[in-house]
């Protein structure tokens, strides 16, 4: 059974996922930060077992609507469920905001599921503090 929950804080299970995405497999040093408050937090469940999560809050910096720390568990890619996640965060944002201007930070290595969700590159590749590839600021076509 597939279920995506949502949720006004961090919760463990988000924790869990970003940290064997990000810090274990990624090398990230610096996973959480203090915007992980302000955000609504997603968690995809199949089975009862989280293996999908994002996040979304308000950025100032690009005053819209931001998608992040998307992770999903590496033996569930490529089965749509990043998919599925990105397209029940859309919808939560058209439901709860209208339509709006909604953008992302992709590392590389991501660009074509982003890509193929609908979002485009609007800067060039920038670096983030602390981590070992390049970042890209996206937008929904």
């Amino acid at each position: 059974m597939k279920e995506i929950k949502v949720f006004n804080s961090l919760q463990d299970d988000s924790i869990s996922i970003r940290t064997i995405v990000f810090v274990n497999e990624q090398g990230f040093k610096e996973e959480f930060d203090t915007v992980d408050s302000e955000c609504t937090h997603f968690i995809y469940y199949l089975n009862n077992k989280a293996i999908a999560t994002s996040r979304l809050y308000f950025s100032k910096e690009h005053d819209c609507l931001s998608i992040g720390r998307f992770a999903v568990l590496k033996e569930y890619r490529k089965h749509g469920v990043g998919r599925e996640l990105m397209e029940f965060i859309e919808e939560y944002i058209l439901s709860k905001y209208g339509h709006t201007k909604v953008g992302l930070s992709s590392q590389k290595r991501a660009l074509p599921f982003y890509e193929r969700c609908g979002y485009s590159d609007i800067l060039p590749p920038l670096k983030e503090v602390g981590a070992s590839c390049s970042m890209t600021l996206m937008s929904q076509a």
